[in-house]
């Protein structure tokens, strides 16, 4: 099984990442976001694009939940090994 790591990195082109990733079907999962943990309003971006993505293809709740909880856990421990 493939993990998808996407690297969301300060320099304006957030948005357009963004885009990219939502045209992504779910064949491409797990998917694993890095943002620099000063980077709060891609990290906002990313949540609206997952729920959303959530709703619209009628995923449960509790999906939603156990991959956010995943992709946090994940964002740790690149930190960790960096020595952030």
């Amino acid at each position: 099984m493939f993990h998808y790591s996407v690297f969301i990195l300060l320099g304006g082109h957030t948005t357009e990442m963004l885009k990219l990733v939502a045209e992504l079907s779910n064949q491409y999962q797990p998917r694993h976001y890095v943002v620099a943990d000063t980077d709060a309003m891609s990290t906002d971006k990313l949540h609206a694009m997952e729920r959303n993505r959530v709703q619209s293809k009628g995923e449960s709740l509790v999906c939603f939940l156990e991959y956010t909880v995943a992709v946090l856990y994940f964002i740790v421990l690149v930190i960790t090994s960096l020595g952030l």
